[in-house]
């Protein structure tokens, strides 16, 4: 017979580095052994206390959590309900390469924002056409 499955999964604290989880504990009739963690759908970790502590993750990122229990014979419960939390802060800026131009892409630029290549070639404006010493836009 399978443990009880994990209730009341809750995040208890977000940064944005970390995402700390709580449940009721399972009940089982030989005894529970450990949980489960899972994080967006695949098994992540394990946890012998009804609470773990998620840590180095990216900011401004959502994670997606269920909790199963195990047995001291190794049989698993039903995963819990679902519980999801974004890490606190804005998503680290991804860098791309293009045509070997490298920029950095933030989620959330301001206006006033500038965009740096790398290396410091310049950036050319495919529909300017240079004629007679000047750049005239087609």
């Amino acid at each position: 017979m399978p443990p009880s499955v994990p209730t009341a999964l809750t995040t208890t604290y977000v940064s944005d580095s970390q995402i700390h989880l709580a449940w009721n504990a399972s009940v089982d009739n030989i005894g529970v052994y450990r949980y489960r963690i899972y994080r967006n759908g695949l098994a992540y970790n394990y946890s012998t206390a009804a609470s773990y502590i998620d840590t180095n993750l990216q900011a401004g990122t959502a994670y997606t959590y269920t909790v199963t229990a195990i047995d001291l014979g190794g049989i698993e419960s039903s995963q819990s309900y679902t519980v999801t939390a974004t890490t606190a802060g804005i998503a680290a800026p991804a860098v791309v390469a293009v045509g070997g131009e490298t920029m950095t892409v933030t989620s959330n630029p301001s206006p006033t924002d500038t965009i740096a290549s790398s290396p410091s070639a310049p950036i050319t404006n495919p529909f300017t056409k240079k004629k007679k010493g000047r750049n005239r836009i087609l």
